[in-house]
């Protein structure tokens, strides 16, 4: 432990520690803006700016390690003229239009703003570094707000992997963040997993919005909708409208049920259906497959992924179509039929571009439009709809189970299918390779089916994928599931943002077992394959139709 003096306090700290994580262990806040722990610590925007004696200048607390002996300032008149200053300078820079910005009330910008008194009228009416915006189908970018934080640089290169922006400072008067080269989303390598958009501070990023095309469908009397929840997000909806994040699901989804209702949707319902019969999908293909390894993902931005950044992986890529798309063609060609609208409502931008690429044949018609849950946590609000005072309804029966979120996940449902049993066995899973502090990591389990034996691995991030690549060499795998989007506890140290984050509270008891789902394991092999199987070549057409 080393010994140092915060404000006039006596601090230990672990060795190596910075004068930032000093200081909040001692209970001294400092502001940040651009720091994000173990993956944006460059001091660059130089709001977290502290006084050390014996330095001449200010240092930049989230990068400076501590010292034995050292004596730090963290709020003096010289540490609040300087950050006032920056703050100002920021400001006069950026678009002022928060009554329409996607941050919707959770901008850090904003709230340093008013939290540090800054005033900027010398400056006039921010208008932005620049006015150019870049529009994906999933993820879109308006720079009229970039304050220069360097977040998603960081976030897509440490954690993603995709290396999709860069800084330009070549016009010292305007420099920019953006995708790098001067390119598209598309261009530039994104596959949509929006870690980006959770890292931003201000509503630079923000998800494409579907919110105007769904209030068109939901205002046309002759149209039936259909909201169709991925559950997985029930906690993070619920931690925004003030619910802690260990409240149980069941106490707030009947929640969400109404709200959607009152919203003007027909029928609600989740994406259990289509998630069960991904799954039964996936085990035929395997039983098929003659090479090994069948990479597998619940995950949109997974196949996007791979025709980027791995094609060489493109031909063992499954064409089981995501669970999402396979309810949407339940309920379009089982349940009701091709008129309806349903719309998804997840946490995931990439299935915002997944329905919104062309040529890939009736899956673009499986699910009309995607709502993430900032975009519905807006409508609700938008509406009046005080969403703590709701008493909670049903969702459909006839469209839904009633399964709560299974412990085990995807390959924990796929081995009792392929075992065709429903006394489950719990697949264990031994972690194999991890990142040192981030939630990323390669699992590997095995079982047998008779004599069949079955190794299936599951990989956690995109920071995984060279290790993944390594392992191959040497070990031989049946499935590869492929989780590369944002997880919990990605961004641990801020808190708004780990609120739009996956939190998913599973069922310690209940493992996953598509065979209890009668609905489905009662379709026929043809019936499957029409719900859920992309044409052959589909992938190929996507990225094509992309272009």
């Amino acid at each position: 432990m080393v010994k140092l003096t915060i404000d006039g306090k006596t601090v230990k700290a672990k060795r190596g520690s910075t004068i930032l994580e000093a200081a909040k262990e001692a209970g001294i806040k400092i502001p940040t803006l651009c720091y994000l722990k173990e993956i944006n610590e460059i001091g660059f925007c130089r709001i977290c700016i502290v006084k050390v004696e014996g330095k001449q200048d200010l240092v930049s607390s989230c990068n400076t390690p501590i010292k034995r002996g050292m004596v730090v300032c963290t709020d003096n008149e010289e540490i609040r003229l300087s950050r006032k200053a920056t703050l100002s300078l920021l400001a006069s820079s950026h678009r002022f239009d928060c009554w329409r910005c996607p941050k919707d009330g959770m901008c850090e910008f904003y709230d340093l703003l008013k939290q540090e008194d800054i005033t900027f009228n010398e400056f006039g009416p921010g208008i932005g570094r620049t006015s150019e915006q870049i529009i994906s189908e999933g993820i879109s970018m308006d720079l009229t707000k970039c304050i220069l934080c360097k977040r998603c640089v960081s976030v897509c290169q440490s954690i993603a992997s995709g290396n999709v922006f860069s800084f330009n400072d070549d016009d010292s008067l305007r420099p920019v963040v953006r995708p790098k080269s001067n390119q598209s989303f598309f261009e530039s390598g994104c596959f949509q997993c929006g870690l980006c958009i959770a890292a931003c501070p201000t509503g630079t990023l923000f998800e494409t919005s579907f919110i105007n095309q769904v209030k068109a469908y939901l205002r046309d009397d002759k149209k039936k909708v259909v909201a169709q929840l991925d559950k997985k997000i029930q906690s993070a909806l619920a931690t925004s409208f003030g619910y802690l994040e260990n409240t149980p699901i069941e106490e707030t989804i009947g929640k969400t049920y109404e709200a959607l209702r009152l919203l003007g949707f027909d029928i609600v319902t989740n994406i259990d259906h289509g998630t069960d019969l991904f799954i039964f999908a996936v085990a035929k293909e395997l039983l098929h497959k003659q090479k090994k390894p069948l990479f597998i993902t619940s995950c949109s931005s997974t196949p996007l992924y791979i025709q980027k950044h791995k094609p060489e992986w493109e031909k063992a890529l499954s064409h089981v179509k995501s669970p999402h798309l396979i309810n949407g063609a339940l309920i379009k060609h089982k349940f009701l039929d091709p008129g309806v609208k349903v719309v998804t409502i997840s946490s995931c931008p990439a299935q915002k571009d997944e329905i919104s690429a062309p040529n890939i044949g009736i899956a673009q018609k499986d699910v009309d439009a995607v709502l993430t849950v900032s975009e519905l946590v807006r409508m609700i609000n938008q509406a009046g709809i005080d969403y703590k005072k709701l008493k909670g309804v049903q969702n459909h029966k006839t469209f839904t189970t009633n399964s709560t979120i299974y412990r085990g996940g995807i390959l924990q449902g796929l081995a009792n299918v392929l075992m065709e049993t429903k006394e489950s066995t719990e697949l264990i899973f031994k972690t194999v390779t991890k990142t040192k502090n981030l939630p990323m990591k390669i699992e590997e389990a095995t079982f047998k089916v008779n004599r069949q034996l079955y190794k299936f691995a599951r990989v956690h991030g995109g920071k995984m994928i060279k290790p993944l690549s390594l392992r191959m060499k040497k070990q031989k795998y049946d499935v590869i599931e492929l989780l590369l989007c944002q997880q919990e506890g990605t961004f641990e140290a801020h808190e708004d943002i780990k609120r739009i984050n996956h939190i998913t509270h599973e069922n310690t008891h209940i493992l996953n077992n598509p065979l209890h789902n009668k609905t489905i394991a009662n379709l026929d092999s043809e019936t499957i394959d029409k719900l859920s199987i992309f044409e052959q070549g589909s992938h190929e057409n996507i990225k094509e139709g992309r272009r």
